[in-house]
């Protein structure tokens, strides 16, 4: 039989001082009774502390997305609701230490494959994620690992693909620019939602639970229509310009 740690044991096995205990009772079914550790102490000890060594010494940042894997995946990351990845980005840009690794992975997993898992809206608030984040904590620690790599990996090349689009059709506005400085700024989130609202005639709750790919669509192609007219404005002018001239 192969025994594999969970996610919940990374932080555990990633601190300085491993606590042992958690692994003989919940991988291994250890007892704290005065017979079972007489009799199958000495037996699990070496099983136990070769399976955190071989954790340990594992590089995680090549794990890879494991298929067969109970927690499901959409196809594309980009599927996920607006809502949802709002809440992933601003999960995975935050660097400080006050959530633990573990909490982190489990946390951006439940929150791109809520959908996959359950028919309802997406949210972080309801008892069905808190279910989730419970579950995907006790599965095994590689393929949820695996999962986060992958989302990380797919946020990140959505992301610049999203940028690259929306850069080849920006307008130029230099005082625009130096009031927005943040990344894709000028397509931010209160306008999306507005904008969401209007063309698709649905309530504000309705435009959360879009996907992201409908909403960066939409607006790449409100975009791409104010690239348009800025530049039929700017033929115009020519012409005006040459006839005033000739």
């Amino acid at each position: 039989m192969e025994y594999k740690l969970r996610l919940k044991d990374l932080d555990n096995i990633s601190s300085d001082g491993v606590n042992a205990v958690p692994i003989f009772e919940d991988i291994f079914g250890f007892k704290k009774t005065w017979l079972f550790t007489k009799r199958r102490f000495n037996k699990l000890s070496p099983k136990v502390f070769e399976l955190m060594t071989r954790y340990r010494d594992m590089d995680i940042s090549k794990l890879d997305f494991n298929e067969d894997c109970n927690i499901k995946r959409p196809q594309h990351i980009d599927f996920i609701t607006f809502v949802a990845m709002m809440e992933l980005i601003s999960l995975l840009s935050n660097n400080e230490q006050d959530t633990k690794l573990q909490q982190k992975i489990a946390i951006a997993v439940a929150t791109v494959s809520f959908s996959e898992m359950f028919d309802d809206n997406y949210s972080s608030k309801s008892k069905q994620y808190d279910l989730l984040i419970e579950q995907i904590l006790n599965e095994p620690l590689e393929d949820m690992v695996g999962y986060y790599n992958w989302i990380v990996n797919n946020v990140e090349k959505s992301q610049n693909e999203w940028q690259k689009r929306f850069l080849s059709v920006k307008v130029d506005n230099p005082t625009y620019d130096k009031a927005e400085k943040g990344r894709m700024a000028q397509f931010n989130i209160i306008n999306t939602i507005k904008s969401i609202c209007s063309d698709f005639n649905c309530t504000y709750d309705e435009a959360w639970q879009m996907s992201y790919n409908l909403t960066q669509t939409n607006s790449y192609s409100e975009a791409t229509r104010a690239r348009i007219q800025s530049e039929e404005t700017k033929l115009r002018e020519i012409e005006f310009q040459q006839k005033r001239t000739s």
